[in-house]
């Protein structure tokens, strides 16, 4: 597994080369991305790190991250910049095998969690600041573009 950050180039470890072209010895369907974006290419960054944990990466018997789980994080997070989102501001490992981002701004904030089999997104939503107007929403089981619109409503450009 070999990455590399060099002119907005990024190589992840399924092969995915940003920038250029994906090369892959295990998938070869080519796809394209630009990623010029720094904010994406730090979130790709940490999944790769992220990717190379073992087990009980915590000393708590923890699972290595499932590579469903990081592929499906780095399609999501390179869908954000093709659409102009915000690039999550925390990326981390879950004991479970799955992959929590959190985006915060001015309406809220956004806690996304995805199974390691790659196929589930859970949320968990909190708006208002204080305790009296504060109010928070979680889901199981959505879709990734539930989870585009929710960063919208909590980043509120």
């Amino acid at each position: 597994m070999a990455a590399a950050l060099t002119s907005n180039t990024f190589s992840i470890f399924s092969g995915i080369e940003m920038k250029t072209e994906i090369v892959s010895s295990s998938d070869a369907r080519l796809l394209k991305f630009d990623l010029t974006r720094p904010d994406i290419l730090e979130a790709l960054k940490r999944l790769e790190v992220i990717s190379s944990l073992w087990k009980d990466w915590d000393s708590y018997g923890a699972e290595p991250p499932a590579r469903a789980a990081i592929f499906a994080g780095q399609k999501f997070i390179a869908s954000l910049n093709r659409l102009q989102k915000a690039a999550p501001f925390f990326v981390a490992p879950i004991p479970d095998g799955g992959i929590q981002m959190e985006w915060q701004g001015q309406a809220g904030s956004l806690e996304v969690e995805i199974a390691p089999s790659g196929d589930s997104f859970n949320y968990l939503k909190v708006v208002g600041r204080g305790t009296t107007d504060r109010k928070s929403e979680e889901k199981h089981d959505v879709s990734p573009y539930h989870i585009l619109e929710l960063i919208d409503s909590v980043i509120l450009k």
